[in-house]
């Protein structure tokens, strides 16, 4: 389930609220876990410090295939 905080998120652009808006319409439907992970990773970019979630995703892969 995703879970969308607005208040956390950098809206500085017409684009960004877009983004957001389909986010928002994505998260109430039954997403596969892929496409969960991917609206995910999405939102990650409105944040202000948006590489730290990009490190955790990539840090969690490295150990899936270690």
């Amino acid at each position: 389930m995703i879970r969308i905080e607005k208040e956390k998120y950098q809206l500085l652009k017409k684009q960004d609220k877009e983004i957001l808006q389909k986010c928002e319409i994505l998260a109430d439907k039954q997403l596969s876990k892929e496409d969960e992970l991917l609206v995910n990773l999405i939102l990650t970019q409105l944040l202000d410090d948006w590489r730290a979630p990009l490190l955790d995703v990539l840090n969690n892969l490295l150990d899936k295939y270690k």
